[in-house]
């Protein structure tokens, strides 16, 4: 009996020294799962814009998308943003607190953010950090940075400049004008006159422009033989360019051009008239200068 007693004593033992070195080591996997966890218990799993990007002096949603990674509640968790001197806080601050945060929780936190309207288009880096206490109450910090672009949709105003093609001429060229109406800035502009049954291309149908900055414009010329016999026939261009960010564009416009008759204009058949009047003034004067030569050496006779 003592024999039974003493071992069934032994066999409890034995299992309360396995089940505590079991809690032991499960502590101990838990502890360095907290350690692994340590550095890197709070992620940023994404930042979007509202509209992806600000033109200049307009504003936008910043929003971040966080979680807590940790098996432990994290607390006090402070978000602060450094914005470059291009961008301001619009109506909000740059610093927001949650108070807690569950282990595996997501939490959104809202900016509203505006560029200066005298930003320069480009990528903006902007600094987010992260302030927070862990399960032992110890601060920790996390630090990254994501960008903020600011950047306007080109607007390129085009109209007629000036005219020397007139209805039943020849050949005359037609000056373009194109306006950079908007905050963009415009790099590599080329300027293409596709072809028309209305009329001919003589030269060349590509100009090059190059850069068009904003509230900016210039000029091209293309010479062109009309044939339509119409009041009006419309130009067809082709417009590529970039903008400050490299996104290419491309733009098919028609613009309108008025023909009149060039006599109505006093051009063309009034010229002639003009040209007549002019030889008809040197017959007259050289007329004149005749008679009074004539008269002279007249005189001149009957004195001698």
């Amino acid at each position: 009996m003592k024999k039974t007693n003493l071992l069934l004593i032994s066999v409890i033992l034995f299992l309360l020294l396995v089940l505590q070195v079991s809690a032991l080591a499960s502590t101990d996997e838990n502890e360095r799962s907290d350690r692994l966890d340590f550095g890197h218990v709070l992620n940023v799993k994404s930042v979007t814009m509202d509209p992806p990007f600000i033109p200049q002096g307009g504003s936008a949603n910043l929003t971040l998308l966080l979680e807590n990674n940790a098996n432990f509640i994290i607390k006090d968790v402070r978000i602060d943003i450094d914005l470059p001197s291009q961008i301001a806080f619009n109506n909000d601050i740059s610093q927001k607190k949650i108070v807690k945060m569950e282990s595996g929780e997501m939490r959104i936190v809202y900016y509203n953010v505006i560029a200066l309207p005298s930003a320069i288009e480009g990528i903006y880096e902007s600094e987010l950090t992260i302030n927070y206490l862990n399960n032992m109450g110890t601060e920790r910090q996390d630090n990254s940075t994501f960008s903020i672009m600011i950047k306007s949709t080109p607007n390129i105003v085009v109209k007629i400049d000036k005219s020397e093609v007139y209805k039943g001429s020849n050949v005359g060229e037609v000056t373009i004008k194109f306006i950079n109406n908007g905050l963009a800035n415009i790099k590599l502009l080329t300027v293409k006159l596709l072809e028309s049954e209305d009329f001919e291309i003589i030269e060349s149908n590509v100009n090059y422009i190059g850069d068009l900055d904003s509230d900016d414009f210039e000029t091209v010329g293309f010479r062109i033989k009309e044939i339509s016999g119409n009041s009006q026939i419309n130009l067809p261009l082709e417009i590529q360019y970039k903008d400050a960010l490299n996104n290419n564009y491309l733009e098919t416009i028609n613009v309108p051009l008025k023909l009149e008759k060039a006599s109505d204009l006093g051009l063309g058949n009034g010229n002639s008239t003009i040209i007549w009047i002019i030889i008809f003034i040197i017959i007259i004067a050289a007329w004149i200068f005749y008679k009074r030569y004539k008269n002279k050496h007249h005189k001149k006779r009957l004195f001698q």
